[in-house]
């Protein structure tokens, strides 16, 4: 037992002594150090060797770290041993480098910076301007309160030396410097000059030669002074004056009338032509001959290619149809066409005749196609044949009261050579008359006979119908009706509908409201338009006067009376309600009296009514008696009540009072008054009252004073009193009550105005003068914007006051101690304020205003791709910084691409291309982004030719593209408006017995890739092949179709006996594909909606012809 305590004893002290909380110390603490900087902190400990150490942030595990903050960052190191763990911080103060930028002015180089700095020139000046002391670069180095140093330089060119320079890149092409580009800059008096190299050069030693070199070349200029001083500069001349390439394509051999399709392929474009043609856009040969076309491309260099091919337009037949008589015949006739005979022509009729002359009989256009067989060029005229057997005396017509009034036209146009007779003539403007006007005065059918030169003649009739009977109407008898009578006119006819002038509608009731007699007009039209009317007369009395007169008020008074009187007059009679017939009646009780008059002739009046009312007697109200003080009735106290209608009123005394003669005026007497009020209505019945208004409105007199200053500081007090006694008091605050401020002095620790108010026993208040309060107090403004710019400051500005001394405080440390500097330039990011103590011993604080420095943006460029392309193609270069307010410029090889100010950009071109950024609100701190290199590999542009552009059966075609070193090809063909590539089709050269629409695909040594146009292959069917046996032919004669094979066009002569077939184009299969109907001996149908290829065309149901559209 005591061996085991002896043990736990000696653990327990070894534990003590051992085992205890490691110590942490980190050196060195709390330092500051420069932006962009690297500092070490070191963590020392008493631990026992195995101790772990972690700092935060970071996560490091040693017992040193070197750290490079952004900002103001805490660094805490914890040491574990064993169980135990102890930490310790260290804040690292991030001070900003100095920033700033060079002024050159002349000999004159001055630092534009902000804050107090430190300045050092290599020529030990410790000023911010220096003379310039040699020529290249110069640096200044800054050194600001914190210590943080930065250098800013400028290459500097001694302007006194004048030296020149190279000049500008410059291009040589074909539009461009075409005679050389001048060099350098004006010479200067004691310089020599050495260009190299010298190939193309007008002059290698002067300053500013000509330079006409035959390649790119790079001259550099030596420039060398008196005093044996040298500056080289280099200036580079790109030459690009390669013409395009460009073919003209074959010669052409077509027909006058034929489209022709000139096209030129060139490796630029546009591609133009003379003569105003225009590539691959048909034009059509109307001129015979032979013309030469010359085709032009201009390079993007300027550079001019051409190119000349020939065509030849050989002649149409010229010819015209004859007839050997008139080519309108009578029934039996015939007449005989011809054209001229002549080697090699063929004809082919549109009846199928194949001479030069044919006769016919029956009606129709007749054409024939003449085709010269040594050029293969056609052409076409016809000539329509008539039959006279009609003619056309026009439609009926009629003649009503509004068709035709003054007579009909009747017939038609004249036929030339046509002589016409009509009968009967009765009516006729001219019975000889093709077409004469017709004016019967019954119905009449009228017969034309017409007869033409050959003495055929033909008839035609036409009837004109006579209605001009008007309809029937009586608008019945006349009528006498009192004045305001309903009236109804009621007119009959045997048509409808009847009117009425002045707006009377028939079988309407319409109110007389006019006396005297009136004509009313009924009218009505018939269905041949003619009108009838009829008159009838109304005579409107007028109704006798009407009205009540009183002699006297309708307002009586008890015992009073008043005469009632009708109009005078003796032509109408007088009924009152009454019963009475008289004039006038005389009444004496208040009630409704009315009259109505009658005339002699029937017609009675209105009604008149009158009221008679009881007077009402008068009510005088003076009102309660009122008190005029301080605080009652200050304007004055309104005496009396509302006035009654029809009373007037009388006051007496009239002193103080508003309005003498109103019910209740306003009083205002400057002492005690009694006031007496008189009413009288309108019956002249009187009443009177009285009021008595009592003054006292004497106001107290008050002020105050401040027993010190009236500026204190905070904390102190000053005390306000008044010695004006017997009133209550009542202090204010910026014009508020004080609580509980009721006595006659006050003591202010407060600034603000103050006043007293004193008021009386009576009420009345008089108002103190006022005292104003004020604290001595810190005020901080900014002299400009506080956003700024990186190397920008701002100076904050704080109150001035005579021996006040100044600290200020950043981030709520104070920066200085006390001093005399009442303004701060503020050159990094942090929340100001600034402390004062006056002389007094005043400690005051001001305001806080808080100042940003703007970041500069980041700029970093990616391609979305490949940076080498193939040309044709592009890639998009892409900035990883985007966000509002940014701006963006993209260069190509350092020079500014004009309108790239996007945060994306596509380049087609080679170059080296980098991207500036800046922010819109600090727009000159540019930050350029790292280069990316663009290269462009040129792709192939193939071309095809075939042996052949149709295949017959057991033939074949060749497709050929120009072989090229370093090129593979794949042969395509297209199926459904889709190319697919040809299995083990590889080889420049491809043979193929399927018609179809080809191209090459080439892929040259960069693997870019490039296609041919399309070249379309036509199987044709053999000359052999014939008709199937479901289409045969069971007539000697036989259409004709032309041209075969066609591009688009196609001409059918019909035999006159198939004339109105219908017309069918089918495939090899006999599937119909679109279908005619025959209109005339020659037809031509477009075949645009074909694909190329062999077709049959069926007339009617059996004969099929083929033919091949290309």
């Amino acid at each position: 037992m005591l061996r085991n305590l002896l043990i736990c004893l000696s653990c327990f002290l070894h534990f003590a002594l051992f085992a205890q909380v490691p110590s942490v110390v980190i050196s060195p603490l709390n330092p500051s150090v420069c932006s962009g900087n690297t500092i070490t902190l070191t963590a020392s400990t008493n631990a026992a060797p195995g101790a772990t150490f972690l700092w935060m942030p970071g996560g490091a595990t040693t017992p040193s770290i070197a750290v490079s903050p952004s900002t103001n960052t805490t660094y805490t190191c914890t040491v574990t041993s064993g169980a135990f763990s102890n930490s310790s911080s260290s804040t690292v103060t991030v001070n900003a480098i100095p920033t700033a930028t060079m002024v050159v002015n002349g000999l004159t180089l001055s630092i534009n910076a902000s804050g107090p700095l430190t300045f050092l020139w290599p020529n030990g000046t410790t000023t911010q301007s220096t003379t310039a002391f040699q020529t290249g670069q110069i640096c200044c180095w800054l050194t600001n309160l914190s210590g943080c140093s930065n250098s800013i330089c400028v290459n500097y060119i001694n302007p006194t030396l004048n030296y020149s320079i190279a000049g500008q890149d410059a291009t040589i092409n074909c539009n461009q410097n075409t005679n050389g580009y001048q060099l350098g800059t004006a010479p200067i008096a004691g310089h020599t000059y050495s260009w190299s190299p010298t190939s193309g050069l007008s002059n290698p030693n002067i300053a500013n030669p000509i330079a006409n070199p035959t390649v790119t070349t790079t001259y550099t200029l030596t420039d060398f002074d008196a005093n044996g001083n040298t500056v080289v500069d280099q200036v580079t001349i790109t030459v690009n004056t390669t013409p395009p390439t460009i073919n003209a394509g074959p010669d052409q051999t077509v027909c006058q009338g034929s489209n022709v399709t000139l096209n030129a392929t060139s490796n630029a474009s546009p591609i133009t032509w003379n003569n105003g043609v225009q590539n691959n856009i048909p034009f059509v040969a109307n001129t015979p001959g032979s013309t030469t076309y010359t085709a032009s491309v201009t390079g993007t260099n300027g550079c001019v290619a051409t190119d000349n091919m020939v065509v030849l337009v050989n002649p149409q037949p010229q010819f015209s149809i004859t007839a050997s008589g008139p080519t309108t015949l009578c029934s039996g006739q015939s007449v005989t066409l011809c054209v001229p005979y002549q080697y090699p022509w063929t004809y082919a009729w549109s009846n199928a005749s194949i001479t030069n002359c044919i006769t016919v009989s029956y009606p129709g256009t007749y054409c024939v196609f003449i085709t010269d067989y040594l050029t293969g060029c056609s052409n076409m005229a016809c000539i329509p044949v008539n039959i006279f057997n009609s003619t056309n005396a026009g439609p009926d017509a009629t003649i009503s009261c509004t068709q035709n009034t003054s007579g009909a036209q009747i017939g038609s146009a004249a036929v030339a050579g046509n002589t016409y007779s009509w009968s009967p003539a009765t009516g006729l403007s001219n019975p000889n008359s093709p077409n004469p006007i017709a004016q019967p005065t019954t119905t009449t059918t009228y017969t034309l006979t017409a007869t033409n030169a050959i003495g055929c003649t033909a008839t035609d009739q036409v009837v004109v119908n006579v209605n001009t009977t008007p309809p029937t109407l009586n608008a019945g008898p006349d009528q006498t009706v009192c004045l305001g009578s309903n009236v109804t006119l009621n007119a009959t006819s045997n048509a409808s509908p009847i009117t009425w002038n002045n707006g009377v509608q028939n079988n309407i009731p319409f109110i007389a409201n006019t006396p005297g007699s009136t004509t009313y007009t009924a009218s009505v039209t018939g269905n041949n338009g003619c009108v009838a009317t009829d008159n009838m007369v109304v005579l409107v009395n007028p109704l006798p006067p009407v009205s009540i007169t009183a002699a006297g008020s309708t307002s009586l008074c008890p015992g009073q009376s008043v005469t009632l009187c009708g109009p005078p007059g003796n032509t109408w009679g007088y009924s009152w309600c009454t019963g009475e017939t008289t004039a006038c009646i005389t009444v004496t009780n208040p009630g409704t009296y009315c009259l109505s008059t009658y005339s002699f002739n029937g017609c009675w009046s209105n009604t008149a009514y009158i009221v008679i009312n009881s007077a009402v007697l008068p009510i005088a109200n003076a009102g309660p008696d009122a008190t005029i003080s301080c605080t009652q009735n200050t304007s004055g106290a309104q005496i009396g009540s509302a006035a009654v209608a029809g009373s007037t009123y009388s006051w007496s005394p009239t002193t103080g009072l508003s309005n003498s003669n109103s019910a209740n005026p306003i009083a205002q007497p400057t002492v005690t008054t009694t006031y007496t009020l008189t009413a009288t209505n309108d019956s002249g019945c009187t009443a009177t009252d009285q009021v008595v208004v009592s003054v006292n409105t004497t106001p107290p007199s008050i002020a105050i004073v401040a027993n010190g200053s009236t500026t204190i500081c905070p904390g102190a007090s000053v005390v306000l009193s008044t010695t004006t006694a017997g009133l209550s008091y009542s202090w204010k605050k910026n014009g508020i009550p004080i609580s509980n401020a009721t006595s006659a002095s006050f003591t202010v620790t407060q600034p603000g105005t103050y006043t007293l108010t004193g008021t009386t026993a009576s009420g009345c208040i008089s108002t103190s003068n006022s005292i104003t309060i004020s604290f001595l107090q810190a005020t901080l403004s900014a002299t400009g914007p506080t956003t700024i710019c990186p190397g920008s400051y701002v100076v904050l500005q704080a109150t001035i006051g005579t021996g006040y001394t100044y600290q200020w405080v950043k981030n709520g440390n104070a920066a200085i101690n006390f001093n005399n500097n009442a303004g701060y330039s503020a050159i990094s990011s942090g929340i100001y304020s600034v402390n004062i103590l006056t002389p007094s011993g005043c400690l005051l604080s001001s305001n806080s205003i808080q100042v940003q420095v703007l970041p500069s943006p980041t700029a970093s460029i990616i391609a979305a791709g490949s940076s080498t392309i193939c040309s044709g193609s592009s890639v998009t270069l892409i900035c990883s910084t985007t966000g509002n307010g940014l701006n963006y410029q993209w260069k190509k090889n350092t020079q500014v691409i004009v309108g790239a100010t996007s945060s994306n950009l596509t380049v087609t071109q080679a170059g080296i291309y980098s991207l500036s950024i800046s922010n819109a609100a600090c727009p000159s701190n540019w930050v350029t982004s790292n280069s990316i290199t663009i290269t462009v590999n040129p792709s192939p542009s193939p071309s095809i030719s075939a042996s052949s552009l149709t295949i017959s059966p057991g033939n074949t075609a060749t497709l050929s593209t120009p072989l090229i070193a370093n090129q593979s090809y794949q042969w395509q063909k297209q199926t459904n408006l889709f190319p697919f590539s040809i299995p083990g089709a590889t080889s420049a050269n491809y043979t193929t017995n399927v018609g179809a629409s080809y191209r090459v695909r080439a892929t040259n040594a960069y693997g870019c890739v490039g296609y041919s146009p399309y070249l379309t292959i036509v199987n044709v069917l053999s000359p052999e092949t014939s008709a199937p046996k479901t289409c045969q032919s069971v007539s000697d004669v036989e259409p004709r179709i032309y041209p075969n094979p066609t591009a688009r066009f196609l001409t059918i002569e019909i035999p006159e006996a198939e004339l109105y077939q219908s017309i069918d184009v089918l495939d090899l299969n006999l599937r119909s594909i679109q279908h005619f109907e025959s209109t005339d001996l020659q037809m031509q149908i477009d075949l645009s909606f074909l694909t190329p290829g062999t077709y049959w065309v069926r007339i009617g149901t059996h004969r099929c012809l083929p033919f091949v559209k290309y």
